[in-house]
């Protein structure tokens, strides 16, 4: 798939108020006389924008006289919930120059947008849709001379007077577009579509919290709105953007002054990837992005499509993800400050695989992580070891969803990690090994600990004790709907305690009590987990019938 890009780099100063183009509302028309026929209008004062609000006869229209200046363009819209209300612009012998009915499919407001041949005499009429119907209607518009942008050359705005400005782009479907604010305080912007639409912008490039972004999703002009309070400069960019095949070789680029490159690639739901852009000096700013194939999507897709996880603060340009959905991402790579670099790309999309029986002897590089996938089952008690001694190692397990389930870094005898987790579905878990505080490297090993349960009979007292950063596990069968008391005592720490069921779902809620409740919903071996909020040392466990 080939797409581009075209980037904004915009330097502005301090707020200005909006403007206005044309006159004021009254008499009988926008921008030479007033609104006729109008029940009620306002016009927010120094902005470039109008609201009228009418009342529409069955079988007649409303018109407005509009006074238009050479280069002029209008947005206007029709809002209603009393009718299907339609749009169009005439010239002083009625001919028809643009209409509109829908905003887009489903959506039965009109909006349109229509930049004027020349200046002169002109009407905006509102319609009810083949005429059927009235009521009353909300009439907005906004008017204004768009300055025309040479894509590459650097442009002032001339912000004499000191008010809002338009500036026309074109772009193709599919671009992304950046746009710079350097402070977002001191400038406001807004980006209209071919079709009038005010665009959502999204949130700010990483490595550039003042670049806003959003993906053209039709081919045309668009209209950028620009407020600040003094004169600011910007220019229009095209960033180069490429396909990417996870796996390929490296890649070596250049990346000019103030670029952005993204580079797109397919993926499947569950895979687990690794991209790597490295580059001397500041380094590269990665982020990653999953691009919906319709725009029935929403927005939140995007955001819950990737499940990034946390690398070490001298990883700059590296992303590890799990991708949830189907379809095509976008990988974007930017320098910190704008400056020119060269960097290498490499990209990965397996994960190892560990099927547990055996130890694996591993070398973790300085400020790396690694990842093992591991098949498990609902039910099972999964308990692993990573020792070290080289760095203090630390172990995190992961889901299919990206969550963490558990996480430890001196579980184990001395610096060594032990992880213990209960799992909840039969599916593939994510298994990553770090240094803790990710600034150590060196040799390491991992390997399954024995089963950490201890059965427990019904009416019997079990003892333990429990270290500071311990849990330990009990376990029973059970029948449904049997009732329980559960007893754990403790004269050195508050036990808290969980119990699972045979499906690996909690049936207990979380406390600090000595006594619990329990009703079973399902026969099979149930297990009792204790550990202590504060505090460690010895505790007893019992389980008797409840009468």
């Amino acid at each position: 798939m080939r797409t581009f890009l075209i980037a904004f780099v915009v330097l502005f100063g301090a707020a200005l108020p909006g403007f206005s183009q044309g006159g004021g509302v009254g008499g009988g028309g926008f921008g030479g006389g007033g609104i006729a026929g109008g029940s009620s209008n306002a016009r927010t004062p120094d902005t470039d924008l109008t609201t009228a609000t009418n009342i529409l006869s069955p079988g007649q229209q409303s018109e407005w006289a509009l006074a238009i200046k050479d280069g002029e363009t209008i947005i206007a819209s029709a809002t209603t919930t009393n009718f299907d209300p339609a749009i169009q612009i005439v010239d002083k012998d009625g001919k028809l120059l643009a209409e509109n009915d829908d905003v887009r499919l489903g959506v039965q407001d009109a909006l349109l947008v229509y930049r004027f041949p020349s200046a002169g005499s002109y009407k905006l009429l509102v319609k009810a849709f083949k005429g059927a119907g009235g009521g009353q209607f909300k009439l907005t518009l906004r008017r204004f001379i768009a300055t025309e942008i040479k894509v590459g050359a650097r442009t002032t705005s001339g912000n004499e007077e000191k008010r809002a400005q338009f500036y026309r782009f074109p772009a193709e479907v599919g671009q992304t577009l950046l746009i710079n604010l350097p402070d977002s305080h001191s400038a406001t912007s807004q980006v209209f579509s071919p079709t009038g639409e005010s665009l959502s912008l999204n949130e700010p490039i990483v490595g550039r919290p003042s670049t806003v972004s959003f993906r053209a999703e039709a081919k045309g002009d668009y209209y950028l709105r620009v407020g600040a309070a003094r004169t600011y400069a910007f220019t229009v960019a095209t960033a180069r953007v490429a396909p990417l095949t996870l796996g390929q070789p490296s890649i070596t680029r250049k990346l000019g002054t103030g670029g952005v490159d993204i580079w797109t690639f397919t993926a499947t739901a569950g895979d687990f990837v690794r991209l790597q852009a490295r580059a001397e000096g500041r380094g590269v700013e990665a982020q990653l992005t999953y691009i919906p194939p319709t725009e029935s999507e929403e927005d939140i897709t995007a955001k819950t499509a990737v499940a990034t996880f946390a690398t070490g603060e001298k990883s700059q340009g590296e992303l590890v993800a799990l991708l949830r959905k189907t379809g095509t991402y976008e990988l974007t790579l930017a320098q910190l400050v704008g400056l020119e670099m060269d960097y290498t790309l490499t990209s990965t999309k397996t994960v190892r695989g560990w099927e547990l029986k055996a130890p694996l002897a591993e070398k973790l590089a300085l400020g790396g992580a690694d990842y093992y996938a591991i098949e498990g089952k609902a039910g099972e008690i999964l308990r692993l070891e990573g020792l070290s001694e080289q760095f203090d190692i630390e172990l995190e397990l992961y889901n299919l969803r990206g969550e963490r389930l558990a996480s430890n870094d001196d579980g184990g005898k001395g610096r060594n990690a032990l992880v213990t987790v209960l799992l909840t579905g039969a599916e593939k878990y994510l298994l990553k090994v770090h240094c803790y505080g990710d600034g150590g490297s060196g040799t390491y090993q991992l390997r399954r600990a024995p089963d950490p349960v201890r059965p427990l009979k019904l009416g019997e007292r079990g003892s333990g004790t429990l270290s500071a950063d311990g849990t330990e596990i009990w376990s029973f069968t059970g029948k449904a709907s049997q009732a329980l008391i559960l007893s754990v005592r403790s004269n050195d720490f508050n036990p808290w305690v969980r119990v699972f069921g045979p499906d690996g779902v909690e049936i207990s809620g979380e406390g600090t009590g000595t006594l619990y409740g329990l009703t079973l919903p399902l026969e099979g071996t149930y297990t009792i987990w204790v550990s202590r909020k504060i505090g460690a040392g010895k505790y007893t466990v019992r389980l008797i019938e409840a009468e």
